[in-house]
This record gives structure tokens, C-alpha cells and sequence, in this order.
């Protein structure tokens, strides 16, 4: 059986300008893919620009469906009164640094699929928009924000 390809993609600016098989998903203060931090560091008090991310399936391989999508926050530790929050959506928004107004982003496997779309993907596609922010405190030390480690988990049919 040859396994299905995947990667994740990222949109920014108007349009959007999407960027596949991004390296990795650092928060700061620029709207871009694949950021240096410490070129774009987020100042303390402020949030970052979110991230519009998503699951990205460039081949099927002999598979007939990829579904039961699982996100998580898998490792890392945040800084003080840094909070990590994420919201589901179908449709793009450019990334802005307002706060998203969502919830928390799942530090453990959920279990069960908690991103869209639930019936999952049965050709070459993208998942529905993942949107991750990272928002400080006065209190969050400056400097560059820790590591953190995020996962996909789903089944191939």
C-alpha cells in the first residue's frame, strides 16, 4: 500500500498567497510563512499574528480516505502568562495580531477528530483553516518564545 502525502500549507496576505510544505510554524510579529523569530520577535504585552494553517494531502497513494483529524499541542511549554489559543474555520481570514477571541489549543490527543472537514478528504485537498495565535502579558519574559510541538494525527483508509 503506498501512503498518502501530506504537509502543511500556510495562507497570508490578501487572496490568499498560499505556501505549502511550510518548515515551521513560529509566531511573530510579520504576516509570513516559514518566520524567523528573531527577526519578528513579538513584543511582550502584545499577540502575534495568527497563523491560517492547514492540512495539506498532495497525493492519495492507493489510499481511498484520509479523516478522523486529531490537533494537539503535543510538547513545549508556554512562558509566563503566554496563552496559545486556536479556532476552526472553513473559510480563510488574513492573519492580524487581534486577538481571535478563541479557545485554548488541546495540549492532548482529543480522542476524536476536532478538525474540519469530519468527513475528511477522499481526494488530493486541503483541510478546512486551523487558526493558532499566541498572546503575552506584560509579564511574559522578552525574548524568543519557547519551542513548541504540534500534532496531526488521522487515519488512512
Amino acid at each position: 500500500m503506498a501512503v498518502a502525502s501530506v504537509e502543511w500549507s500556510e495562507s497570508n496576505l490578501a487572496g490568499p498567497t498560499v505556501t505549502d510544505g511550510i518548515s515551521n510554524i513560529n509566531f511573530g510579529s510579520n504576516e509570513s510563512a516559514n518566520i524567523v523569530v528573531a527577526t519578528y520577535p513579538i513584543t511582550t504585552g502584545t499577540n502575534s499574528y495568527h497563523k491560517a494553517i492547514r492540512f495539506h494531502c498532495s497525493n492519495m497513494g492507493t489510499s481511498n480516505k484520509l479523516d478522523n483529524f486529531q490537533f494537539w499541542k503535543s510538547a513545549g511549554t508556554l512562558m509566563t502568562e503566554e496563552t496559545l489559543v486556536w479556532l476552526m474555520q472553513v473559510a480563510y481570514v488574513r492573519p492580524v495580531t487581534t486577538s481571535l477571541g478563541a479557545t485554548g489549543c488541546p495540549t492532548a490527543d482529543p480522542g476524536s477528530s476536532n478538525v474540519t472537514p469530519a468527513a475528511g478528504l477522499s481526494a488530493v485537498g486541503y483541510s478546512d483553516y486551523i487558526h493558532l495565535q499566541v498572546k503575552s502579558t506584560t509579564n511574559t519574559e522578552a525574548g524568543n518564545a519557547n519551542q513548541l510541538t504540534f500534532t496531526l494525527q488521522y487515519d488512512e483508509q
